[in-house]
């Protein structure tokens, strides 16, 4: 077996944590997550990390069911903000299991109603990684790894927040199953990554109508690259992430025109300071779905700061 090089593990660790920031700056409330490709992984000689993020987000309109595009009125206003706890603990040389709590609270303003905020615990992430093949395990060939995730409905639905404007509104509070494949090659400075994910959520119970709803399967697909700025410190990365949901089901029903599409696009950096800590930064917006047949989507533009912490063997 071919070990990688400390550089190579070195770039694909830090810009996976950075890329993992911008894509949890999207995990809305009320629309789709890229959540499905994980938080990120250990370098080989990490045993375990930790950290937390905090993002901000304001949404500056929505696209509808047609994709036709709607400024929020004059005196609208939502916005968010949400912390996360996250961990990954290493189980076995190719094996990873990780965990994110996130709080999210909302912040909504309407004319005559006034300000409102709002929030909660969001829907926990659990997840199971396994590399294929790790970074440098074979000369001239990409990591391949796969990552099985799963959200906890633990989050305060839109139909169950009490307030007027639906601040509460912490997640979507179902159980849902992913899968996802990362395929990612770094030629020193550069590196380049692949995700493709799918999303399977389960049914719950609407006790505002006394029916069942499932929201629809997921698509997700992730391309990203970045450079090495300087060699084991500092890494900058952009990603771009398409995803799509089909319709959901009502009482069993489909409800027509209530599948989501939309796409996002970020950059990060990340720090390495010092041996066992990491600093990130990412910005994120959903913008460039204008030029990609959007719907039912807001235009949310965000940005995350974060710090993580790595035990070394």
């Amino acid at each position: 077996m071919i070990r990688p090089k400390p550089r190579i593990l070195a770039i694909l660790v830090l810009s996976s944590l950075a890329l993992a920031s911008s894509s949890t700056a999207h995990a809305a409330a009320c629309c789709l997550s890229s959540s499905v490709f994980g938080i990120g992984r250990l370098a080989i000689w990490e045993t375990a990390a930790f950290g937390v993020l905090a993002t901000g987000a304001h949404d500056a309109g929505r696209w509808d069911k047609a994709g036709v595009w709607h400024a929020f009125p004059a005196g609208y206003r939502e916005d968010e903000a949400r912390a996360d706890l996250w961990g990954i603990v290493r189980v076995h040389e190719r094996g990873q299991l990780s965990a994110r709590l996130p709080w999210v609270t909302g912040v909504r303003a309407a004319s005559g109603v006034g300000q409102v905020v709002a929030g909660g615990i969001g829907d926990i992430l659990l997840a199971a990684r396994w590399d294929v093949v790790l970074a440098g395990e074979w000369k001239g060939w990409p990591a391949v790894a796969v990552t099985v995730t799963g959200v906890v409905p633990t989050a305060t639905r839109a139909e169950e927040a009490t307030d007027a404007l639906g601040a509460g509104t912490t997640g979507r509070g179902a159980w849902v199953g992913g899968v996802a494949v990362a395929v990612e090659k770094a030629v020193l400075p550069w590196f380049a990554r692949v995700d493709a994910g799918l999303t399977v959520p389960a049914a719950f119970e609407r006790r505002d109508l006394g029916v069942s709803q499932r929201y629809g399967l997921g698509y997700q697909l992730g391309l990203s690259a970045g450079r090495e700025l300087v060699p084991d410190r500092v890494v900058l990365g952009a990603q771009l992430v398409r995803d799509s949901e089909a319709p959901y089901l009502l009482a069993g029903n489909e409800e027509s025109g209530s599948g989501a599409r939309g796409v996002n696009a970020g950059v990060s950096l990340s720090w390495r300071f010092a041996q066992e800590w990491t600093a990130t930064a990412a910005a994120s917006s959903d913008a460039p779905s204008a030029w990609a047949a959007p719907s039912n989507r807001s235009e949310r533009w965000s940005a995350t700061l974060g710090v993580r912490y790595a035990i070394q063997e």
